[in-house]
């Protein structure tokens, strides 16, 4: 993160490359959820060489910061963030709420609120905003998967959108699921991603690489 933004998401991809190299992977399935989908694409466009296929979770295009009041949501957004400084405890009690049917998600989601790290988490999302990922699934040609809850009917519609912009794509929605769809249904998840790497040979793709 110790880089200017507008080289944060390609500093990134850099790493994970290095990360694939250091552990002898030729070629590797990409497993990636929410605003880490945009880092996933951008990795299989620019080494696709790289990725079998990529499994992309409550994942959607964010809007076009230059059209007519979408410039006014971006600083409202802006805005938003800046809550992240406030104590953790403030956000606890309706996160509890949100996800009372899904304790392990739950669990992990306050975890990770404990312990953010704002400033990173900022700079993160203001790299995202500067990344095109809808250009970026244009190009795609791999397989993709993309996966999402139906307890979010808003966030729903925009993955639906989503899976029908890449040339080659499947959706999966699971049931009594919402944003994190893998942590509030893991088991589900974890059966259907099996499922589809079975289907797309990637296991046996993978040893035939290695």
């Amino acid at each position: 993160m110790d880089v200017e933004i507008s080289r944060i998401v390609d500093t990134q991809c850099e790493d994970l490359k290095l990360l694939l190299d250091a552990l002898s992977v030729e070629k590797a399935v990409i497993v990636a959820c929410s605003s880490g989908a945009v880092l996933a694409q951008k990795f299989a466009y620019l080494y696709p060489e790289r990725v079998m296929n990529m499994v992309l979770v409550d994942s959607y295009f964010q809007e076009d910061y230059t059209a007519r009041g979408s410039k006014m949501k971006g600083i409202f957004e802006v805005c938003a963030w800046a809550a992240h400084y406030l104590p953790a405890e403030m956000f606890i009690r309706s996160l509890r709420i949100t996800y009372n049917k899904w304790l392990s998600a739950y669990h992990i989601l306050r975890k990770e609120l404990v312990h953010e790290r704002t400033t990173e988490l900022i700079k993160q999302r203001l790299a995202l905003r500067q990344t095109d990922s809808y250009g970026f699934a244009l190009r795609l040609q791999i397989p993709v998967l993309v996966v999402s809850g139906n307890q979010n009917e808003w966030a729903l519609e925009q993955v639906i959108r989503t899976a029908g912009k890449y040339p080659s794509a499947r959706l999966a929605i699971l049931e009594d699921a919402m944003y994190p769809t893998h942590l509030c249904q893991p088991q589900l998840f974890n059966r259907i991603l099996l499922d589809y790497l079975r289907e797309q040979h990637s296991f046996q793709r993978a040893a035939a690489g290695n």
